[in-house]
């Protein structure tokens, strides 16, 4: 009998998916790099002695490290613990990342270690800056999906300004982010990024960030969601965003589910992926073009939930259409 050697392949996946263009990656998927517990607040921690602050960094990421555990690339909060905190600080900057909260969840995103980007399970929607008092507090629209199922928040800081967007919709337009810890100072020019703690179970992935060095600096990517290309489409409203690199983000709320597939006429650009986003998952989407040149998306035959009928579609460059004569 002829013996032929074993040989086995051990073939690594990274946990999170690659960060876009010109941002990186805070979370890796895998443990708690380039984190650290909470140690007081701005205030406090810059009257401290370095070797108190450092002793007290100490107790708090060890404390840390008993309540915030990574699990199959998902950083996971026990609710028992304080605040997470970012190494590095920040101050301008564009911030991708997903989250989840159980029923009656509550968190929050420091933006220099100022609350908050707020999350919260409640009728007025997540996404507002919950503590200010001279300026908006509450979203302009309640974007959540439930508690359980993955949100994704879109966050744009330039000065004190902030503008949030929660699941591709425009939550917090360009509003002060006031000073808590100083009522009527000024915010500090930089600060750790804080997902903040609530005694509640937490849930954290694909955590992007990008910093923005001038107010010019890559501006077409820190712009949100415009009307898309297409006028009047049967299946329902349609929005564009850009992408870094110049290419093309279309978010299709096919509020009328078709009988077969999903058809985008005129749209001449190459796509580089399209998905059904279901409980905050993207699912992958079959697209080509069909005999007439008309790009085609094929979509399940039962229509989802009414929440999970955004069709996530990226294409190369900015969208070009060519003239669909009537019939």
């Amino acid at each position: 009998m002829l013996h032929l050697p074993l040989i086995v392949l051990f073939i690594t996946c990274s946990p999170v998916d690659p960060a876009p263009d010109g941002f990186t990656a805070l979370f890796n998927g895998v443990d708690l790099t380039g984190w650290q517990g909470l140690v007081g607040n701005p205030v406090s921690r810059a009257k401290m002695p370095l070797d108190d602050h450092a002793a007290a960094q100490a107790v708090a990421d060890e404390r840390m490290r008993a309540h915030w555990q990574v699990e199959g690339g998902i950083l996971i909060f026990d609710g028992a613990g304080d605040s997470l905190c970012t190494a590095d600080d920040y101050g301008d900057v564009e911030l991708y990342l997903d989250w989840k909260i159980e029923p009656g969840g509550d968190s929050g995103i420091y933006l220099r270690g100022t609350p908050q980007v707020q999350i919260w399970d409640h009728p007025l929607g997540s996404g507002g800056l919950y503590n200010n008092q001279r300026h908006t507090a509450a979203p302009l629209v309640a974007a959540d999906r439930p508690p359980g199922r993955w949100n994704r928040f879109h966050i744009l800081m330039h000065d004190d300004t902030v503008t949030v967007w929660l699941n591709d919709q425009l939550v917090v337009d360009q509003t002060p982010l006031e000073n808590y810890w100083a009522r009527g100072a000024a915010l500090p020019s930089q600060g750790q990024i804080e997902l903040q703690s609530h005694n509640r179970p937490l849930y954290f992935r694909e955590i992007f960030v990008r910093k923005i060095e001038s107010p010019n600096d890559n501006a077409e990517s820190a712009r949100g969601p415009e009307p898309g290309p297409f006028q009047d489409p049967a299946w329902g409203p349609c929005t564009a965003q850009p992408l870094p690199g110049g290419n093309t983000r279309l978010n299709l709320q096919v509020d009328s589910w078709p009988d077969g597939p999903l058809l985008l006429p005129g749209l001449r650009n190459e796509v580089i992926s399209a998905h059904l986003v279901m409980n905050g998952e993207p699912g992958r989407l079959p697209v080509r073009r069909n005999d007439d040149g008309i790009l085609s998306i094929t979509l399940p035959a039962v229509a989802p939930d009414p929440l999970d009928r955004v069709v996530r579609v990226d294409i190369a460059g900015v969208p070009a259409l060519t003239t669909v004569p009537e019939e």
